[in-house]
């Protein structure tokens, strides 16, 4: 499966709807197991949010596994067919935030639904993802695969502490974009 991963909002797809640093897009809807052997269930909000929601509904909850990821120290910005780092936004994310968000990803594994139009998934350290259907309906894709994406941008664009780029490998059916918010 192809499509894009963004790390600006400049770098959405064209056939995505277009992020701009004052929409808030709609909520992320999560579903995914909290109990083995119990049913699915389904929250509503940024991933830090439905990441505590999950752990209040099921102290028990046991988080998946999260990859060592390493926010590379490099000024240099490294090329590789399937990531362009070649993306600048006025505005570049911050990639020790970035960490954070994807962190959460994988912690909590299960689908992440997005809308037709572009979604807010998660929102820390001045820096908000989002992820857009290029469909024009609903779609939900695993949380992780979003996380890799990020994370393969993050390995290949960072530049001084900053990160910006597109993963032309990641999914055909949505884009993500990670931005970082302007202080109000």
């Amino acid at each position: 499966m192809k499509s894009t991963l963004a790390l600006a909002f400049t770098a959405l797809a064209a056939a995505a709807p277009s992020v701009s640093t004052r929409e808030t897009g709609d909520e992320l809807v999560w579903t995914g197991d909290i109990q083995d052997g119990g049913p699915n269930r389904t929250f509503t909000g940024k991933i830090e949010s439905i990441y505590f929601q999950v752990l209040e509904a099921n102290p028990s909850f046991v988080p998946n596994a999260v990859p060592e990821i390493e926010v590379p120290n490099t000024s240099n910005l490294q090329k590789r067919v399937d990531v362009d780092c070649n993306i600048f936004a006025d505005i570049p994310a911050y990639a020790d935030g970035i960490v954070d968000q994807i962190n959460y990803l994988y912690r909590l594994g299960g689908n992440c639904g997005i809308t037709p139009s572009c979604t807010r998934v998660s929102c820390s350290y001045d820096n908000s993802v989002y992820a857009c259907s290029r469909t024009g309906g609903d779609t939900a894709p695993e949380c992780a695969r979003i996380a890799d994406g990020a994370s393969a941008i993050l390995g290949r664009c960072t530049r001084n502490g900053k990160v910006w780029g597109n993963d032309a490998e990641a999914w055909r059916y949505f884009s993500c974009s990670f931005v970082r918010l302007p202080s109000f």
